[in-house]
């Protein structure tokens, strides 16, 4: 089978660094493993970008003073005054988070955080799912050791998009 997609000059570029000879019919077959991943990633990256991605991060207790309509929670229990969505992919099991409150190792907490939540996710259909201009919130202050930014450098990571703290 043989796929073929037609991009924007500025995309072009970019998938020509990933499967040498690309056209502006970029022919794409099962023999190359991992290519068709690459170009998905690289037609989600520009995706993101061209739209101007808001995506941001907070926690509840700024989060109340917004006026912003895609407000996520991502806590595994929200804030008695939070009436928004709530996103319950992303939140931390409680033998997670009663681990971290015992010991306070965050590299624990990363190392079990990664392999028991995100790695089980997509990174692109969680960000689709939550939507471009989504504020993340949990409860941790600003600067405090937080899984929304672990959540952020996640995407920034797997789709190259920047998503700052407010």
């Amino acid at each position: 089978m043989q796929l073929t997609m037609r991009f924007s000059e500025e995309m072009l570029y970019r998938v020509k660094d990933i499967v040498k000879g690309g056209g502006p019919h970029l022919p794409c077959a099962d023999g190359f493993p991992g290519t068709l991943k690459k170009i998905r990633q690289t037609i989600t990256i520009f995706h993101y970008s061209e739209k101007g991605q808001k995506m941001k991060t907070t926690n509840f207790a700024v989060a109340r003073t917004l006026t912003h309509n895609n407000i996520v929670s991502i806590a595994l229990k929200s804030a008695s005054e939070f009436h928004g969505r709530e996103y319950k992919k992303l939140a931390p099991p409680w033998w997670i988070l009663n681990a971290y409150r015992e010991n306070r190792d965050e590299k624990q907490y990363i190392r079990n955080y990664q392999k028991y939540v995100l790695d089980h996710l997509d990174a692109e259909q969680v960000y689709r799912e939550l939507g471009d201009n989504a504020i993340l919130c949990c409860y941790e202050r600003k600067g405090e050791f937080c899984h929304r930014r672990l959540v952020a450098a996640w995407f920034q990571k797997e789709l190259k998009i920047d998503v700052p703290e407010l």
